[in-house]
């Protein structure tokens, strides 16, 4: 699975209907298990599922029906479309919703709706443009099972999102792209080691008359955000880069500040997530 992100104007839609044959490239090319698509747009179309991030309306439409016109649009043969509808119905849990009509759904239940249909014609490829935007947390948590699901029975699923913190948690590879460049594609702990100065540590110790902050600096390390002390006096903090990787260093600054009379109740590394990766790569261009 590969997350794509990038600035809002970064491309990131634009990209998606290209892969999907929607949209000519103005340069270059994308291959899909071999096929070009601007030479077999055909054959590609055949081999990817592409799931827009605005629906059509459909007014007085029930699922089931919805289902099955989509399956029939596919030229799904007719000895094998049952199951196909009934396949894609109990992966995306569907199925007590049969006749109910679309319009009255929620956004999260009519995301499942256009999923199933996106899934009948059972595409290796899924490109999935903002399928989470504007979904409750409970229809996201849903969304993200789907996705796994899919992932583990080997589809291969690019998707672009806004919610960046869920994209590490399940893609293999993050894709960022700025003024309709590709800035960086790899995995988010490769991208991490690119980009990051250091290990970052919080350290919090219980007042003194001395701050953590100027002490850490006064020894030549590198602090960050300024120094922090609670309302109530109660905690002194500071936020430090180790520029060196190993964490022995670390543990001999701990035994150090200990050994100086700082009492310290809190020495962890405060990890780089995807958002840092983010901001630290782009610019917040659009093309």
């Amino acid at each position: 699975m590969v997350g794509l992100i990038g600035p809002n104007g970064a491309g990131k839609t634009t990209t998606m209907r290209i892969m999907a044959s929607l949209l000519p490239p103005t340069s270059g090319d994308v291959t899909i298990q071999g096929w070009s698509v601007t030479r077999f747009p055909e054959q590609t179309k055949s081999l990817v599922g592409f799931l827009p991030d605005e629906f059509g309306v459909y007014r007085n439409v029930r699922v089931q029906e919805l289902i099955e016109f989509f399956a029939g649009a596919y030229r799904i043969p007719k000895s094998e479309r049952k199951s196909a509808i009934e396949d894609v119905m109990e992966l995306t849990d569907l199925k007590e919703m049969r006749k109910t009509n679309i319009d009255t759904l929620s956004r999260g239940m009519r995301q499942r709706v256009f999923l199933a249909k996106t899934l009948l014609p059972n595409p290796p490829l899924l490109i999935l443009d903002e399928p989470a935007a504007n979904l409750d947390p409970r229809a996201r948590i849903e969304l993200k099972g789907i996705l796994n699901a899919l992932k583990k029975m080997g589809r291969t699923i690019f998707i672009s999102s806004h919610i960046l913190p869920e994209l590490s948690d399940f893609c293999n590879k993050i894709a960022i792209i700025e003024q309709g460049r590709l800035v960086v594609c790899d995995k988010v702990a490769n991208i991490v080691e690119m980009v990051r100065p250091g290990r970052h540590f919080v350290i919090r110790c219980l007042p003194s008359d001395r701050r953590i902050g100027a002490y850490l600096e006064k020894r030549g390390h590198t602090t960050v955000d300024g120094e922090e002390t609670d309302t109530a006096g109660t905690w002194d903090q500071a936020n430090v880069i180790l520029h060196q990787t190993d964490l022995e260093i670390a543990a001999n600054l701990l035994q150090e500040i200990v050994q100086e009379g700082f009492r310290v109740i809190e020495f962890k590394e405060q990890p780089m997530n995807l958002e840092d990766v983010f901001m630290k790569v782009t610019q917040g261009n659009v093309a």
